[in-house]
């Protein structure tokens, strides 16, 4: 019975030294994951400095909310203005317009009148 003793325990030897070789070949990958926690380790020192932009977030959000509704603000005044620019130059225009009407009509009275006078001219002169 003794032999069964050490046979068992030589079995549970053979799987704990199985189970070693199975940890040992899992320590290359391991130290490769170990070079990289340097680099790991970089990053994170800028976790604060986000957290710090994050905090600003909602304050840029505000910001952006006025300039919006300054843009807007600005958009609806000019638009204002330059229906009221429009408004001018379409008065100005029409104004344009009549005084080119009448000018037209003073020409043809004088040409009218310098053809009478013309006309008026050579009857007292040729009588």
């Amino acid at each position: 019975m003794e032999k069964l003793d050490d046979h068992s325990i030589l079995l549970k030897i053979y799987e704990e030294q199985q189970e070693i070789n199975k940890q040992l070949g899992i320590i290359p990958g391991v130290k490769e994951q170990l070079k990289a926690i340097p680099e790991m380790q970089e990053q994170l020192k800028v976790i604060p400095e986000m957290q710090e932009q994050l905090k600003a977030i909602p304050e840029m959000q505000k910001e952006i909310r006025k300039i919006s509704r300054t843009v807007a603000k600005i958009e609806v005044e000019h638009g204002e203005k330059l229906d009221i620019l429009f408004d001018a130059f379409t008065t100005l225009s029409e104004k344009l317009d009549l005084h080119e009407k009448r000018i037209t009509s003073c020409e043809k009275k004088l040409e009218n009148q310098d053809h009478e006078i013309y006309y008026l001219k050579s009857k007292v002169q040729g009588l």
